[in-house]
C-alpha cells in the first residue's frame, strides 16, 4: 500500500492535480508519534505541503528530518523561503543542498530533479544580478538538455527568458512566439 500512495502523490505532484485521499494517509503516517515515520516521507509530504501554499506545516514537517538527512531537506528548505519571499536565504539553501548532491554523485553538471528546482532558477532571475541570471542560465541550460527529463521543456522556456535577461536579442522572438503558439 506503501507504494500505492506514494505513486499517487508522485503522479499529483507531476500533474500538479490533487490527491486528497493519498495526503491525509501520507500526514497520518508521519504525524503519528508512536510510529517510526522516515526522512523520505517527511520530505514527499513536505513537497505536497508546500505545492499547496502550506508553509507552516512544511516548515514543522523538515524540522522533524533528521540531522543525517538534512543534506537531503536542502532543496525544500530553499523552496520554502522563497515562497516567504526570503529570496537570499533561499539562494543559499539551494546552493549548499546543490554542493551537497554534487559532493555525493561525484558529478560536477547536476541539478535538482524535483519540481523544487524551478524555485532556485525563480530565486536566482528574481535577484536580477548578472551572475545570478548566468548561474541560472546554465542551469536551465543543463536540464533543458536532458532528453528523459520530465521538466526538460519547463526549463527550456525558462532559458530562453534568461538569455533575453541576459541580453540575447535574437531569443525575444523565439520567446514570444512560445507564449502564443
Amino acid at each position: 500500500m506503501k507504494v500505492a500512495y506514494l505513486s499517487i502523490l508522485f503522479n499529483s505532484a507531476l500533474k500538479l492535480s490533487a490527491c486528497e485521499d493519498a495526503l491525509t494517509l501520507l500526514e497520518e503516517k508521519c504525524s503519528d508519534s508512536e510510529k517510526h515515520c522516515s526522512d523520505y516521507l517527511h520530505l514527499i509530504l513536505t513537497e505536497q505541503l508546500l505545492l499547496q501554499g502550506c508553509t507552516q506545516e512544511a516548515q514543522e514537517n523538515l524540522e522533524r528530518v533528521s540531522n543525517e538527512y538534512q543534506n537531503n531537506a536542502g532543496v525544500f528548505w530553499g523552496w520554502l523561503s522563497f515562497l516567504r519571499g526570503e529570496n537570499e536565504q533561499a539562494i543559499k539553501y539551494y546552493t549548499d543542498a546543490l554542493k551537497a548532491i554534487k559532493k555525493a554523485t561525484g558529478k560536477r553538471q547536476i541539478y535538482f530533479n524535483t519540481i523544487g528546482g524551478l524555485f532556485f532558477i525563480l530565486a536566482l532571475l528574481k535577484d536580477g544580478s548578472v551572475q545570478r541570471l548566468k548561474e541560472a542560465e546554465e542551469y536551465t541550460s543543463l536540464m533543458s538538455r536532458q532528453g528523459d527529463h520530465w521538466l526538460r521543456f519547463t526549463y527550456g522556456r525558462l532559458n530562453m527568458v534568461l538569455q533575453v535577461q541576459l541580453g540575447d536579442i535574437t531569443q525575444r522572438n523565439n520567446c514570444i512566439a512560445h507564449l502564443f503558439f
